[in-house]
């Protein structure tokens, strides 16, 4: 089993969503302007910091036009995935002009910071001692960089919630917290000294016209640092979601957690579990297949695919 925190995520919020998400891979015709608009971030930042890797801290400007011009590459190609979308202010000028206040708010980055590896997935082989089943970990690390000679890494997240409600939300993120186990596995044991979380608010309300108001740009990186303790907990807990998804697999048995079907506003798939009908025999209107189910090794070149077996970090 290959298995992510997205789908293990998504399973332990509620089994049935991860059946719709990732086995029957549904999703709704209407595209989501926040993923739109959180994917294109990501390739902004992703071009940017790469850039940066090859040619270093240099005051051309290119880094950012490349930053730009990937961003907006991704923000069209995620747009002709769906024939429309719920659309808010997280628009492609907007997203355009959050890119440029991020490399102003960061600005003193330069000499400071160090690009050790762009956007990177990997695929680790993790095995149960007692059964002696191996499962492999995959993911995407963001960014790998070098504070002061020391391997940090970095996630980047955008949300429409304040900087501090997202701050409260990672702590203890079994995400960062995993990422942080992957990249100690990457480099051969050595844990970095800490991950950072760059957090990116954007947010807008409606006004009596109907339009949007003033827009609510912000950012923060707030670090986070774990002990090896904390990382020993993350894997116990990764291996007993991956056993829990294998018996739900086997036994057909996905079962609707009512705690989380409002937990963050309605869930997605509210529509198909209220149908009181058998799994599999739902009525699917409104929902469409994805053309290419979801897999994170899948995002990324195959180069920037690392496979490592388990080592003992310390």
């Amino acid at each position: 089993m290959e298995l992510d925190n997205s789908k293990r995520s998504t399973f332990v919020t509620c089994p049935r969503k991860y059946y719709y998400s990732y086995i029957k891979n549904f999703q709704g015709v209407i595209g989501s302007a926040a993923l739109r608009y959180g994917t294109a971030f990501h390739a902004g930042m992703e071009a940017y910091y790469e850039y940066i890797r090859l040619h270093g801290w240099t005051r051309d400007g290119k880094a950012i036009e490349a930053a730009l011009l990937n961003a907006k590459k991704s923000f069209e190609e995620e747009t002709a995935l769906f024939s429309s979308f719920w659309e808010d202010f997280r628009t492609l000028p907007n997203l355009l002009a959050a890119l440029v206040q991020y490399f102003n708010f960061f600005a003193g980055d330069e000499g400071f910071l160090q690009v050790v590896s762009p956007e990177r997935a990997f695929k680790i082989e993790i095995t149960d001692e007692k059964t002696g089943i191996t499962f492999f970990f995959t993911g995407k690390i963001d960014l790998e960089v070098k504070l002061n000679g020391r391997i940090w890494g970095m996630e980047f997240k955008t949300s429409g919630y304040p900087i501090v409600t997202q701050t409260k939300n990672i702590q203890w993120s079994p995400q960062i917290l995993g990422y942080s186990y992957a990249l100690g596995q990457l480099n051969k044991g050595e844990i970095p000294d800490g991950y950072l979380t760059m957090l990116h608010q954007i947010s807008a309300r409606k006004v009596k016209s109907g339009d949007y108001g003033k827009l609510k740009i912000d950012f923060s990186r707030p670090p986070q640092i774990f002990s090896l303790e904390d990382l020993q907990d993350w894997r116990e807990m990764f291996v007993f979601n991956a056993f829990s998804i294998m018996e739900a697999t086997a036994k057909g048995q996905f079962v609707k957690q009512r705690d989380n079907c409002k937990r963050y506003g309605q869930c997605g798939f509210w529509r198909l579990c209220e149908q009181g009908v058998p799994l599999g025999e739902e009525n699917t209107d409104g929902f469409q297949v994805r053309k290419i189910p979801w897999d994170v090794l899948k995002t990324v070149k195959k180069e920037n695919i690392i496979e490592a077996k388990e080592e003992v970090v310390g």
